[in-house]
């Protein structure tokens, strides 16, 4: 099984770098990821869970660069208001 796995990366790398490196940039795998196949009715709930609620926090999430923006400009507004207290 890892024989196969291992030449669909190969392939996938070979051509993203030939028709997509200019549009993308250098195609990599991500490291240290490895799949899991779900063999159990347990697994599947909790593996559910995790993406609905992950996909729920994303709103509060710090890679999320609404939410950043909308953070840093709250923080701004409270320093100004702090600010105009103090003068």
């Amino acid at each position: 099984m890892w024989t196969i796995i291992r030449g669909f990366k190969i392939g996938v790398r070979k051509w993203c770098r030939n028709y997509n490196d200019a549009e993308y940039g250098y195609f990599r795998w991500q490291r240290g990821f490895y799949d899991h196949i779900i063999r159990q009715q347990p697994d599947l709930f909790r593996i559910e869970t995790y993406i609905g609620n992950n996909v729920a926090q994303w709103k509060e999430d710090i890679e999320n660069e609404e939410f950043v923006e909308r953070i840093t400009e709250k923080m701004r507004r409270v320093e100004c208001v702090d600010l105009a207290k103090i003068k």
